[in-house]
């Protein structure tokens, strides 16, 4: 299957304003190279950070099983190489993540066409998170409330971006039945998010 025959809207999931303004229909596969970089941002972002936080732990283990032996210099020098490379990472990856984003914002995200209005509706239970975190910067009560259900928010948060980007990735490999599976997961995601916004109750 060739990706000209995947009829695909673009939705913008990280767009401001009214739901019209995130999605374009049956938009031309001609953006197939930003979509491309997209995905190869996505695995650098992914990768640097798999890889940073195990680093920081080895970096910790050496430092503490060499400091009062003979072997401390090795320690320091193996603590300070893991450092460095997390911090190099830590910087590779953040710009992965900005250059994602500006991406997600001017070319969007190919998602199928009949499924576009549901996947638009899916995003006002993120777009809803996204104004929760915006109030608790300012509101000590909607951050007491948030800090309660922070983990579930970050793991539905994850697992939306996820399945968006594993549905350009198959979009881009020309995988019809990955591509729709992984669109059809967001409107599970969403749902689930939006009864946890309902417990918060702070909107």
């Amino acid at each position: 299957m060739t990706l000209g025959t995947l009829d695909a809207a673009r939705y913008f999931p990280y767009r401001r304003g009214p739901e019209s303004e995130r999605v374009e229909r049956s938009a031309a596969p001609t953006d197939l190279e930003d979509q491309r970089r997209a995905v190869r941002l996505d695995r650098t972002d992914t990768f640097a950070m798999a890889v940073d936080r195990p680093l920081w732990a080895v970096a910790a283990l050496v430092l503490t099983f060499t400091l009062f032996t003979p072997y401390w210099v090795w320690g320091l020098g193996v603590s300070a190489v893991c450092a460095v490379t997390v911090v190099l990472l830590h910087r590779v990856g953040r710009r992965a993540y900005d250059e994602l984003r500006l991406l997600d914002a001017t070319v969007g995200v190919p998602v199928p066409d009949d499924l576009a209005d549901e996947v638009v509706v899916t995003g006002r239970a993120m777009h809803a998170l996204s104004l929760v975190h915006d109030l608790a910067r300012t509101n000590g009560h909607v951050a007491g409330a948030l800090r309660q259900y922070e983990r579930e928010t970050s793991k539905f948060d994850q697992a939306y971006t996820t399945c968006l980007y594993r549905a350009r990735a198959a979009w881009v490999r020309g995988d019809e039945a990955g591509w729709r599976a992984a669109a059809e997961q967001l409107p599970l995601l969403a749902s689930a998010m939006a009864q946890v916004l309902t417990r918060i109750d702070v909107l």
